[in-house]
Order: C-alpha cells, then structure tokens, then sequence
C-alpha cells in the first residue's frame, strides 16, 4: 500500500453520537487499494444548528491546527460535507506544503469557491465525481462499503449516523434555489441491497440520500432495508399530491412486517414557506394541503415527521404570514406539536433561477479565506417585520439540532 496516498474523511462527536461524513464510501475498494483511509475528527459548534449556522461566520482558524497528519509529503484527497471541512484542508495545506491536497464534496459541488491570494498552490479544489477525479474512471461505481473510526472512538458512542448514497439526481428539479441537481446525468439508483452494517452492536441513523425521494424508489426499495430496531433511516419526500398514493402503500407494506416498522422511518418535507402563493412561486409543486396530507398520512403510521422552512424572503405579503400561521395551527393540530423544524436562511447561489429574480436585491457573502459565491436577500423595513412574524411561529416546535435514534 502507498503510504504516501491517504482519503480523509471527517467525523463529529456530539455526546453519545458519532456522526460520519462518509464521502468515499463508493469507491470504498478502490481507495483502500492505493492508499490509506484516515479518519480525522473536527468538531466545529453549531454546524449541526441550523438555526445559528451564519455563512457571514469568520472561523478562528487556530481551532484547525490541533489535526495533524501521518504524512509530510504525497497526496491527500479530502471528502468534504461542512465548509469548514473546507478551512482544515486550508489549515493543512499551508502547514504541509509538499502535499498536494485535492479536495471534494458537497461544499465544493455546490459553491463556486473562488481562493483569494492567501490559498496555497497545493490546494486544489475539484468539483465532480471521485470515480473521475481520483480514479480517471469514467463509469459510476457500482459499489460501497463503510469502515468505522478506531474503536476507542467509538467505546462510549450509541448510535452512528452516517449517509447512505442512492442518487444524485433530482426527479424533480424545478425548485428556483437550488442548483446542485438540475444538471447531474450520472446514473446510480443504488438499490438497498447494497446496504449493510459494519458492526451490529450499535445503533444507526442511516439517511438514504437522494435529493427527493422518488415514487418509484419509495415503493420499491423501502420494503427491502433492514427491518432491525437499531436502525432508523431517513430521507428527503416531497410533499405533493403524486407521492401519497405510493407514500401509503409503502407504509402499509411495512406495517405488515415487509421491511423496516414505519416508526423507524423518518421523513423530512422541504415546505420552504407554507403559503400557496409562495410554493407557486418557488416552484415547489406541491400545495399547503398536499404537504398536510401527506403530514397526516405520516402520522398516522408513526413515523418520525420533519420540516425544512426558509426564512428571509424579501417578497412577502401580509397574506401570506396569516396562511403560514393558520397552516401551523393545522399542522399542531396533526401532529401535536410531535415534529421537527429545520429552519435555515434564505441562500442565493450563482446560477439559479432565484440569482437572475434577486439580482439587485442581494448582497454577496463570504467566508475566509474563499468567496463561495452565495448572496443573500436585502430586505427592506416591511420584508423585515414580515419575517419577524413569520419567525415568532416557530416557538413552540423543536428546531433541528441533529439526528436521533430512538
């Protein structure tokens, strides 16, 4: 084996979990073959709260030094998910400079990073697939595999959580914020087949990433994962008319012992905001009312529910704040308040529709030392008031502050 090639992947603990950011679970088998995986731990405050996450944040970069490497010399490859996973590659490229650090991930896919002059040479951010970057292959891997961090790193941890990959694709792609999917033509529609556990003493999180839960994915791949008590799975689902039929059938499936109990199933909705005007607006597809049935529908089958809301828009109206607020009350109403909010601010990325719609009511962000290429909203005194009120309804729900398993 070369020991002057490593694949570094991250991990976090936060009390008795342990989170992994397992980017090279793909190509597993071909990067034990030509070098060493290496398990680095970088816990960062508030990169789970999406409710204190700024993207305006100057990190204290001394918080980075305290990771060395195993190698002074040869090439790193770095599977990023957080930015400052981003900033420790940084903080190692300038401490080791006859490395070559190629570095990936969701960051780098979906931010146009541009380094200002205080980013070394070595350094080298590269956006697309491993396959190709690393291994100049030009096919998808088929494969996947998992390892785990040494076992004194797990001795006191109860669950793991780590991503599963389905697909990179998005079957609907017409959301106006998001660019990430819109052109992906890869194929993987990994089956859960593929799926298993590298230890069974522990309990798992496993979230089943795609960037919207296909219908035909749902019904055909959900009743074959894992039935064991020690996983909880969970994945993205639109809200919209199309996915109940499939949603309800599925669940039932499983409720009749064919795959995983619908309690160990967790499902989040992307709802954005909860006013009919502003989910046509969003290209969203979906209504207040789809998303409520499909709430209920989740319900009722006792599976765990969350929400993603965005916040800061600047093109509210009066209308929309009181149907938010009467769809909250529907939603308690369902749920009894047993739901989980992600609530996250209002991002505009280069080369989305909603960075033509904002282009002169935004102000550019960045982080040091890169410009990742996101602005966000001006909002003016009315916009202001009208997030305000739409931010008060949040209060009496749990806002996401990372995964659970029980």
């Amino acid at each position: 084996m070369n020991k002057n090639i490593l694949f570094i992947q991250f991990y976090s603990i936060m009390k008795n979990r342990c989170a992994l950011y397992n980017g090279f679970s793909n190509v597993y088998e071909d990067c034990k073959n030509n070098g060493d995986l290496l398990w680095v731990e970088l816990n960062i405050e508030d990169s789970h709260d999406l409710t204190k996450w700024s993207y305006e944040r100057k990190w204290d970069m001394n918080k980075f030094k305290k990771n060395d490497l195993p190698i002074s010399k040869g090439t790193v490859y770095v599977s990023t998910f957080w930015h400052p996973h981003v900033l420790q590659a940084y903080v190692w490229a300038k401490k080791y400079p006859d490395i070559k650090f190629i570095v990936g991930g969701p960051p780098i896919m979906l931010n146009p990073y541009t380094p200002d002059d205080t980013v070394p040479d070595n350094l080298i951010l590269k956006k697309g697939l491993a396959e190709k970057i690393i291994f100049k292959k030009n096919i998808v891997s088929t494969s996947w595999d998992i390892n785990l961090p040494p076992k004194r790193v797990l001795k006191n941890i109860d669950t793991i959580e780590f991503t599963y990959l389905i697909d990179r694709r998005c079957y609907w792609k017409k959301c106006i914020f998001c660019k990430y999917y819109r052109n992906i033509e890869e194929p993987l529609n990994r089956p859960a087949s593929k799926l298993f556990l590298p230890d069974n003493s522990k309990k798992y999180f496993i979230f089943l990433q795609m960037p919207s839960m296909s219908p035909g994915y749902l019904m055909a791949e959900l009743p074959k994962l894992n039935k064991s008590n020690n996983i909880k799975y969970a994945m993205f689902l639109r809200g919209n008319d199309e996915i109940i039929s499939p949603l309800e059938k599925t669940l039932h499936k499983c409720s009749m012992g064919n795959g995983p109990n619908p309690k160990r199933l967790a499902f989040s909705i992307g709802v954005e905001f909860p006013s009919n005007r502003m989910l046509k607006y969003i290209n969203k597809g979906a209504t207040t009312n789809s998303i409520l049935k499909t709430i209920n529908l989740l319900k009722q089958y006792g599976c765990t529910i969350g929400i993603n809301l965005i916040r800061d828009w600047n093109n509210l109206t009066e209308e929309d704040v009181t149907e938010a607020e009467k769809f909250f009350n529907k939603l308690y109403s369902i749920t009894n308040n047993d739901i989980i909010i992600g609530l996250t601010t209002l991002i505009i990325v280069k080369g989305t529709p909603l960075d033509k719609i904002y282009r002169d009511s935004k102000k550019s962000l960045t982080k040091n030392p890169f410009d990742i290429g996101i602005s966000r909203p001006i909002l003016n005194k009315k916009q202001k008031i009208l997030n305000d009120e739409y931010n008060k309804m949040f209060k009496n729900f749990t806002i996401y502050k990372g995964y659970t398993n029980k």
